[in-house]
């Protein structure tokens, strides 16, 4: 009842859950566990919501490089990364713009 009077009229995923979400689907892209021993840290993340997380829903993740450089020691990269959530209607309930300090192969 409590669920059906909130403001999204029923009951949501909440934000771990979600992100728990997000988290199992990056480590099975096959790009991330390719670059995993090279992984130094996440430098940022900017996360953000277009709604919900509803029960039912099929969530899928795209996965796009929107940056990437050298940082200035040259021997480590920095990628920046959308991660969208999208739902079966291609709603996007949680966009995540990632920064991420991996180390490179030399040239």
């Amino acid at each position: 009842d409590v669920a059906r009077r909130s403001p999204f009229g029923d009951v949501i995923a909440s934000f771990g859950y979600t992100v728990s979400l997000y988290m199992r689907l990056m480590h099975r892209l096959d790009l991330i566990r390719a670059t995993e021993p090279g992984f130094l840290g996440a430098v940022g993340w900017e996360v953000t919501f277009g709604g919900p997380v509803r029960p039912g829903d099929q969530i899928r993740m795209r996965h796009t490089i929107v940056d990437k450089r050298l940082t200035s020691r040259g021997d480590r990269g920095l990628i920046t990364s959308r991660n969208e959530l999208l739902n079966q209607r291609d709603d996007i309930p949680v966009s995540i713009d990632a920064r991420w300090l991996l180390t490179i192969r030399p040239t």
